[in-house]
């Protein structure tokens, strides 16, 4: 196992992992599929899990490559805005993947602790991070406030 670790630690040096052309990766998942084929085809055994990883010796070995559509914060998914209970999006999650309707906040009081760090992992509109009605950040799209110190009672968004 630890000659296949090796091996494909070397491939990855090899292969650029993390410095792919842009093409590769603006061509739909196409340039990311092409590297993860050439990879099985080096290291035979591999199974590939999952759009962007591939597993060896069940599980015990994990290569996975970054997504190029991925634009999340920390555990904050794509299109969704996040409180979470620690600092650098981290602890207890809090997520919303919708505004709320006529523009009013959501409440963090489910996260059940303050509210240590703030993310906007959507593609486009502005979140803000209130106390009562004050705005205390203001999160522009694909942003966040890793290290909050702020009371913060809800979240408001808009598109």
């Amino acid at each position: 196992m630890r000659k296949l670790a090796v091996a494909v630690a070397a491939a990855l040096l090899l292969m650029g992992l993390g410095a792919a052309p842009a093409s590769a990766l603006t061509k739909g998942d196409g340039g990311l599929q092409v590297r993860i084929d050439g990879v099985l085809a080096e290291y035979p055994g591999g199974v590939q899990i999952s759009a962007t990883t591939v597993s060896w010796d069940g599980g015990a070995i994990l290569l996975t490559f970054p997504s190029p559509y991925s634009q999340a914060i920390g555990t904050c998914a794509t299109g969704s805005y996040c409180a979470f209970s620690s600092t650098n999006y981290s602890g207890t999650k809090l997520a919303f993947t919708g505004c709320s309707v006529g523009g009013t906040a959501n409440s963090l009081a489910p996260l059940g602790a303050s509210v240590r760090s703030v993310a906007n992992a959507r593609t486009s509109g502005t979140v803000r991070a209130m106390n009562g009605i004050s705005v205390v950040h203001t999160l522009t799209a694909n942003t966040g406030v890793g290290v909050n110190a702020s009371a913060l009672t809800n979240l408001s968004c808009t598109t």
